[in-house]
């Protein structure tokens, strides 16, 4: 994300944050969002930057198959072009790679979550949540947004902090196909993210069997 430093050496440039960070520095009058025009005249490219994009749109033609080299996912593009050098350990990780490629594809920057060295969003999370503690009311508001989660009855320091390590704990559970690890509300979202059918489903036991099922099957994004 880009901001006019208003503050420090960098005083009036205009630079490139994480969005927790420059949401922070914007709400303590530290820094300030720029125009399209202040952003291109620095050498930036402005277009299409903090765009939020469905993924399902970023993901079309992007086919995810079980590898043939004994385990694990491997990633297609549009033309039939395999994308990964080593099989993925699961079709979440590889939907997260789909996606990273489908943004770059589209001039859009990277979701810092996922796609790190062949690997999965786990690591990231992991390392987030090291910070987790260290960042003020503000940050972790702005933080919890970032990631859509529903903070509403959130009202204190604490609370916050407990939203972001559960959604910690559920991202590092779906990356590793751990369902069980997730509530029924938990479920239903990941399945409404996945825009997979759970009509009637309404037991813990039968959305995670809805969802592995869904796994199991490769799959064409279009």
């Amino acid at each position: 994300m880009y901001v006019r430093q208003l503050a420090g050496r960098q005083d009036g440039m205009i630079v490139e944050m994480d969005a927790v960070t420059a949401n922070a520095a914007i709400e303590q009058g530290t820094a300030a969002r720029p125009t399209d025009d202040e952003i291109q005249e620095a050498g930036y490219q402005a277009e299409n930057r903090d765009v939020e994009v469905q993924p399902r749109q970023v993901l079309l033609g992007y086919r995810v198959e079980p590898s043939l080299e004994g385990g694990g996912w491997d990633l297609f593009d549009a033309g039939g072009v395999k994308l990964n050098k080593e099989p993925f350990h699961n079709r979440p990780e590889a939907m997260d790679a789909a996606e990273n490629f489908g943004r770059r594809a589209r001039g859009l920057p990277e979701k810092a979550e996922v796609w790190g060295n062949g690997g999965s969003g786990s690591a990231s999370r992991a390392s987030e949540g090291i910070q987790i503690e260290k960042m003020t009311a503000e940050q972790l508001q702005v933080e919890a947004a970032r990631r859509g989660i529903d903070s509403s009855k959130a009202n204190k320091k604490a609370d916050w902090i407990a939203l972001l390590k559960r959604d910690d704990e559920v991202q590092a559970a779906i990356v590793a196909g751990n369902y069980d690890a997730l509530t029924v509300d938990e479920l239903k979202k990941l399945a409404a993210d996945r825009n997979i059918d759970i009509t009637g489903k309404t037991a813990q036991s039968d959305l995670v069997d809805a969802i592995k099922a869904a796994d199991s099957k490769p799959l064409i994004a279009g």
